[in-house]
């Protein structure tokens, strides 16, 4: 017996069953001719090592209600107070967020709020710093927009001069930040993964090799719950 629910989804193009551990189900995904009765089989034949499984943490879902938060990889004791105006302040030993709200999801959505302020003017400030710095690759006016991403760190709109970054990152190290930001505003003079995007994302962020494998793992780490 498995210690959450299970959600079985066929897909046509898929050839192998696989199994995915979220964070409250199993995701079991299967090809679209396999019976229910073989993937129930499989499920019971391999109970022991699916319950094994890392979870995957949904960080939208763990904002709140969470008795910590984590800001810029700096980790403390999450206080939540009552208060005229949403307001989320750094008290040096904890995060106190002053807010007018009362039920849990009217607070989490205010806190999201207020995490969306942070990271974009984060974002504004390196920005400002690049502008000013390599002004042959950078000196563009961009708006920048947050939200949680399933699948991506970023995505860049050279048309529409906008870069849309994932909000996970206002819980990761700053020069996380700074890497994304190099490697899509990089995009508003190159649109594809060309080895003239990967000159000036270099020329941007000199070791982004580095960087792009160092986040990948802190993205692994912050996501996953083990069992």
């Amino acid at each position: 017996m498995l210690d959450m629910p299970v959600k079985i989804v066929k897909r046509k193009k898929q050839k192998t069953i696989r199994v995915h551990a979220k964070q409250t189900h199993y995701l079991v995904t299967a090809p679209k001719r396999m019976s229910k009765r073989s993937i129930n089989a499989f499920i019971r034949e391999n109970a022991r090592a699916i319950k094994a499984l890392p979870r995957t943490l949904n960080p939208k879902d763990a904002l709140y209600p969470s008795e910590f938060l984590t800001l810029f990889g700096v980790k403390k004791p999450l206080v939540v107070k009552k208060g005229s105006d949403d307001a989320l302040e750094d008290c040096g030993d904890q995060y106190v967020f002053n807010t007018r709200k009362q039920v849990d999801t009217s607070i989490a959505k205010a806190l999201e709020t207020e995490i969306d302020k942070i990271l974009k003017h984060e974002l504004k400030s390196i920005h400002a710093y690049y502008r000013n710095k390599f002004p042959e690759l950078c000196d563009h006016e961009v708006m920048f927009k947050t939200r949680y991403m399933k699948s991506r760190f970023g995505s860049a709109n050279p048309k529409h001069k906008t870069i849309t970054i994932n909000r996970v990152f206002v819980h990761y190290e700053l020069h996380y930040l700074t890497y994304i930001y190099a490697h899509e505003i990089a995009h508003f003079t190159h649109q594809n993964h060309s080895k003239a995007f990967y000159q000036s994302l270099e020329k941007l962020y000199p070791n982004y090799k580095s960087m792009r494998v160092e986040l990948r793992n802190a993205h692994t780490a912050f996501t996953t719950m083990r069992p």
